[in-house]
């Protein structure tokens, strides 16, 4: 589950601050949804969820794992 959410936030990261010409998206994520959706800019929901989501798995991890 920590090795799924660490590839997200890398993915996240990587689109954010260089993305790849377009013909390369597609084969540059591995197991990815498909260029089409990686293409469409992150929309601040989306932005904010992710945000949560993060926060959420820090919490979990002090906690303790599950």
């Amino acid at each position: 589950k920590q090795m799924k959410n660490m590839n997200v936030n890398d993915l996240m990261s990587m689109s954010g601050m260089g993305a790849p010409p377009p013909g390369q998206e597609t084969g540059d994520i591995p197991g990815g949804p498909g260029g089409l959706v990686r293409k469409k800019p992150v929309s601040a929901q989306q932005k904010s969820r992710d945000k949560a989501k993060k926060k959420a798995a820090k919490t979990a991890r002090k906690k303790g794992r599950k």
